[in-house]
């Protein structure tokens, strides 16, 4: 599992493209709108989210990311 030190405050769109898991921004959009991205098993919901807390961002069904702050 990739893991990776963030600031606080960062928009999960732009995070995921830092990443590099998903092809483009409009993926990751509408992974987002098709409920397939997650944090520590809380759903998101929206793109505008933005990350306050570390944990785990789970991206579809075989994409996990580790989030430290």
């Amino acid at each position: 599992m990739a893991a990776y030190n963030i600031g606080s405050g960062i928009n999960v769109v732009e995070l995921i493209a830092l990443t590099g898991m998903c092809k483009s921004r409009s993926e990751i959009r509408r992974l987002i709108s098709q409920k397939a991205v997650t944090l520590d098993g809380e759903v998101i919901k929206t793109h505008e989210f933005t990350l306050q807390n570390p944990g785990i961002l789970k991206i579809g069904k075989r994409r996990f990311v580790r989030l430290f702050i």
